[in-house]
């Protein structure tokens, strides 16, 4: 018999397991999916991969979807396109990256959903006890004894809502950036307001109980190579027409952008780059971790002949580099990276250092937000837009102050 696994079950595969088609996985088609009582070889291969009971999978047909200990089926009597599963073992099949993006539009609401694309198509994964459903267990199969043995030791964390509709484009729908360079460092600075302080209650209250935070963010994942990228999402998406989930992962893929290396990053970017209706500041979108490539003498006897800038806007020459220890960091790193930045700014790009105090305080945000428009020669309008405070509080609360999707 064969085993298809999907949805939570899948996106905690490849949050544990690197790509597999480089190994000994190969993608392939597959229109027709079973689910019978499973032998004793196969659970020992899902064993093998350490997922968290009960396990997801599809099958054709409600007439064996028969819910136990080990497994949870979802029906799915539609044709599934190429490229839908990742073969993991013998009759054992997971959900592709594609795939299981697709699966979860129907699980999460999209400023997760859009997330959780900046990972799969970035260099980090995210704890894989953020991927069960509640209720799920942390049990494992057991290597002997009767199909049903489990050992239960926990539950997980819940899902959203589903998102809406849309297709690949821009960011926004506001200005692109214009002309321009800068030769100056900078950061954004000043006290905090209201805001903040809801934002500071927020995080004593949830950020301990929920693994969020400014410090689980940067410390709470794995560097991992990209799953998937959106290119790879589209092209898929477009053979997916009519699949439940195809209309809102295809809207949250306009906000997805390859690269991301730390979840900060992903965090950072978002709340820049995506829509006042989503609670971002519409910045057109920049490339993460791109290379930049100083002159030999802007080098000055640097043995790099690239830097990878975490925000990077080729038009106008302007990065923007997260550092979450800015102030906590010793004389070493401090010497490097300094020297790193002068060798940045003398060939003509302007450097705007993002600290994490910075992303965490509401009011610090909003002046570096200005302070990267005004250099991106764009005219901020995102509080032209009704309830956008609202939108805006949400959208922190959902990256900055809740659990990995």
């Amino acid at each position: 018999m064969e085993l298809f696994i999907t949805h939570a079950s899948a996106l905690e595969y490849w949050r544990t397991h690197e790509a597999a088609q480089d190994k000994h996985g190969y993608r392939q088609r597959q229109r027709v999916l079973s689910l019978g009582t499973p032998d004793h070889t196969l659970l020992q291969h899902v064993h093998d991969l350490g997922l968290s009971l009960p396990i997801d999978v599809t099958v054709a047909t409600s007439d064996v979807r028969r819910k136990t200990k080990l497994v949870k089926p979802h029906v799915s009597s539609k044709p599934v396109p190429d490229g839908c599963f990742v073969k993991v073992g013998d009759g054992l099949f997971v959900g592709s990256p594609e795939y299981c993006f697709l699966q979860m539009a129907c699980m999460m609401p999209l400023v997760k959903l859009i997330e959780l694309g900046f990972e799969l198509c970035g260099a980090y994964s995210m704890p894989a006890v953020a991927s069960k459903a509640k209720g799920a267990s942390t049990g494992r199969i057991q290597s002997q004894g009767s199909a049903e043995s489990v050992s239960s030791t926990g539950n997980k964390g819940s899902t959203g809502n589903k998102g809406g509709t849309g297709n690949k484009g821009s960011a926004g729908d506001e200005g692109n950036a214009g002309k321009g360079s800068g030769v100056r460092t900078s950061a954004a600075g000043g006290q905090g307001g209201a805001e903040n302080t809801g934002n500071a209650v927020m995080l004593a209250s949830l950020g301990n109980r929920s693994g969020a935070g400014p410090d689980a963010v940067d410390k709470g994942f794995e560097k991992r190579r990209p799953r998937t990228s959106t290119k790879k999402l589209a092209a898929f998406l477009e053979r997916s027409a009519g699949i439940q989930g195809q209309r809102p992962a295809s809207r949250a893929l306009k906000f997805i952008i390859d690269g991301s290396a730390p979840p900060m990053e992903t965090k950072l970017t978002m709340l820049l780059t995506l829509p006042p209706l989503l609670g971002g500041y519409n910045l057109p979108m920049p490339e993460l971790n791109s290379g930049v490539n100083p002159s030999k003498k802007a080098r000055q006897g640097s043995s790099q002949s690239a830097f990878a800038c975490d925000l990077y806007w080729p038009e106008v020459n302007i990065v923007a580099e997260y550092d979450s220890e800015m102030f906590h960091e010793g004389a070493r790193r401090i010497a490097k990276d300094s020297k790193r930045r002068n060798t940045l700014i003398s060939t003509g790009v302007l450097v705007i250092t993002v600290t994490k105090d910075q992303v965490y305080n509401a009011a610090e945000f909003e002046k570096l937000a200005k302070l990267l428009a005004i250099n991106l020669e764009i005219r901020l309008r995102s509080h032209e837009y009704p309830k956008f405070k609202e939108k805006r509080s949400e959208l922190r609360q959902l990256l900055l102050f809740s659990a990995p999707a």
